[in-house]
Protein backbone atom coordinates (compact mmCIF):
# COMPACT_ATOMS: atom_id res chain seq x y z
CA UNK A 1 0.00 0.00 0.00
CA UNK A 2 2.76 2.44 1.01
CA UNK A 3 4.68 1.63 -2.19
CA UNK A 4 1.64 2.45 -4.35
CA UNK A 5 1.12 5.74 -2.50
CA UNK A 6 4.80 6.64 -2.99
CA UNK A 7 4.58 5.89 -6.73
CA UNK A 8 1.48 8.10 -7.03
CA UNK A 9 3.25 10.92 -5.17
CA UNK A 10 6.33 10.57 -7.40
CA UNK A 11 4.31 10.38 -10.65
CA UNK A 12 1.74 13.06 -9.80
CA UNK A 13 3.89 16.23 -9.93
CA UNK A 14 5.19 15.60 -13.48
CA UNK A 15 1.87 15.90 -15.37
CA UNK A 16 0.91 18.74 -13.04
CA UNK A 17 4.15 20.55 -13.86
CA UNK A 18 3.64 19.97 -17.59
CA UNK A 19 0.04 21.23 -17.36
CA UNK A 20 1.17 24.28 -15.40
CA UNK A 21 3.92 25.02 -17.91
CA UNK A 22 1.46 24.62 -20.79
CA UNK A 23 -0.93 27.03 -19.09
CA UNK A 24 1.87 29.56 -18.53
CA UNK A 25 3.04 29.25 -22.16
CA UNK A 26 -0.53 29.56 -23.46
CA UNK A 27 -1.10 32.63 -21.29
CA UNK A 28 2.14 34.21 -22.54
CA UNK A 29 1.15 33.47 -26.15
CA UNK A 30 -2.26 35.05 -25.60
CA UNK A 31 -0.62 38.13 -24.05
CA UNK A 32 1.77 38.36 -27.02
CA UNK A 33 -1.08 38.00 -29.54
CA UNK A 34 -3.19 40.62 -27.78
CA UNK A 35 -0.17 42.96 -27.60
CA UNK A 36 0.38 42.50 -31.35
CA UNK A 37 -3.30 43.16 -32.08
CA UNK A 38 -3.23 46.31 -29.93
CA UNK A 39 -0.01 47.43 -31.67
CA UNK A 40 -1.53 46.91 -35.13
CA UNK A 41 -4.74 48.73 -34.12
CA UNK A 42 -2.63 51.56 -32.73
CA UNK A 43 -0.72 51.78 -36.04
CA UNK A 44 -3.98 51.81 -38.03
CA UNK A 45 -5.48 54.49 -35.77
CA UNK A 46 -2.26 56.52 -36.03
CA UNK A 47 -2.32 56.30 -39.85
CA UNK A 48 -6.01 57.29 -39.88
CA UNK A 49 -5.20 60.19 -37.57
CA UNK A 50 -2.39 61.34 -39.85
CA UNK A 51 -4.59 61.10 -42.96
CA UNK A 52 -7.45 62.96 -41.21
CA UNK A 53 -5.06 65.67 -40.02
CA UNK A 54 -3.54 65.88 -43.51
CA UNK A 55 -6.97 66.23 -45.13
CA UNK A 56 -7.92 68.88 -42.56
CA UNK A 57 -4.70 70.80 -43.23
CA UNK A 58 -5.29 70.44 -47.00
CA UNK A 59 -8.80 71.84 -46.51
CA UNK A 60 -7.36 74.69 -44.46
CA UNK A 61 -4.80 75.31 -47.20
CA UNK A 62 -7.56 75.36 -49.84
CA UNK A 63 -9.62 77.79 -47.77
CA UNK A 64 -6.59 80.07 -47.42
CA UNK A 65 -5.98 80.00 -51.18
CA UNK A 66 -9.60 80.45 -52.17
CA UNK A 67 -9.95 83.87 -50.56
CA UNK A 68 -13.62 83.38 -49.75
CA UNK A 69 -12.78 80.92 -46.98
CA UNK A 70 -14.78 77.90 -45.91
CA UNK A 71 -17.91 78.77 -47.93
CA UNK A 72 -16.07 78.50 -51.23
CA UNK A 73 -14.46 75.17 -50.23
CA UNK A 74 -17.83 73.78 -49.15
CA UNK A 75 -19.37 75.05 -52.37
CA UNK A 76 -16.98 72.98 -54.53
Amino acid sequence: MAKAVNEIIIKAPKPLMITTMNLIITTMNLITISANVIFVLHKIIFLLDVSILKSVSDDAHLTKQSGNGITQTLGK
